[in-house]
């Protein structure tokens, strides 16, 4: 059986089954390797002619040619290795290891948090006519009052999760149900970009929820975020969960209790919340400790 067409399946099945993020998972790395396999002339490939070379040489593609992070190039090729051991799994093919050599983990991102000037710069500049521009920073700003709502959770609000004064809502990713004060700014954003009508609180996404709908607002996002950075001179750039990881080091810098940040943003443990805020907490020890430094730090002599 033809490999690409095996992934093609299981991508469907899943899909059918409900699983969509899977699904899309499966479609997006057999995209990579179709693309792959045609820059090399390779044609399509059996299920048996999946080969520890043809994988390595894919990851060399990747990340050499494609210039793909390293955490993306090892997405795609786990979701072709557990299409692949289902293929074994069925008695499709025999198992012969084509994923020994190549990176499968993950690496620990750089922090997303961007500091308390460029956050005042982003939120208050005028951006004039630029409405595309202009709606995504609002949402940034928005996500960032709610206490870092992820991007998801966002374009699935519906003005029936708005309770009075508060906002409600079950956290994609978990279910676990989360309640926000909406504060003013946050009520400005919603009556300024809110479709009068509309079942969703933002025209993010449409109504009921569809996967391929949402990836391509969060594409959409993240590059009007790539050109707000740009605009303001952000270094580091600006992505989707840059005002969660945002939200949580202000409020610690400001203070707030780390079970409270944890409770806010729905984790499930500390630990958790403490890999937002490591590198933060490495910076205000280092601040606290100046003073020492500056009283006792003297030239040798």
């Amino acid at each position: 059986m033809q490999f690409l067409a095996f992934v093609q399946q299981l991508a469907e099945q899943k899909k059918r089954d409900g699983h969509e993020k899977t699904a899309a998972n499966y479609v997006s790395a057999l995209r990579a390797f179709r693309r792959f396999l045609c820059k090399s002339k390779q044609g399509s490939l059996t299920l048996h002619q999946v080969t520890e070379d043809v994988i390595r040489r894919f990851e060399h593609h990747l990340l050499r040619e494609c210039g793909v992070r390293r955490n993306t190039s090892s997405a795609y090729i786990r979701s072709l290795r557990a299409a692949y051991n289902e293929s074994v799994r069925l008695h499709l093919c025999t198992d012969r290891h084509p994923f020994m050599g190549v990176y499968t983990g993950v690496d620990r991102t750089c922090k997303r948090a961007i500091g308390e000037s460029d956050l005042q710069r982003l939120f208050f500049s005028d951006l004039g006519a630029n409405h595309h521009l202009a709606f995504s920073r609002d949402l940034f700003y928005f996500s960032f009052l709610g206490h870092g709502i992820p991007f998801i959770d966002m374009a699935k609000l519906c003005t029936d999760d708005m309770r009075g004064s508060h906002l409600s809502y079950a956290r994609s990713k978990t279910g676990q149900r989360l309640t926000t004060e909406i504060c003013p700014a946050m009520n400005q954003i919603i009556r300024r970009w809110h479709v009068i009508g509309s079942r969703r609180l933002f025209p993010i996404i449409g109504f009921p929820f569809r996967q391929s709908d949402y990836e391509a607002a969060l594409r959409r996002y993240n590059r009007h975020l790539q050109l707000l950075a740009r605009l303001f001179d952000i270094k580091g750039g600006l992505n989707s969960y840059s005002a969660r990881h945002s939200w949580a080091s202000e409020a610690y810098r400001l203070g707030v209790a780390v079970d409270t940040i944890s409770s806010c943003m729905g984790h499930t443990t500390e630990a958790t919340t403490r890999i937002y805020l490591r590198s933060l907490s490495t910076q205000l020890t280092d601040l606290q400790l100046q003073p020492v430094l500056d009283a006792y730090q003297r030239p040798l002599g």
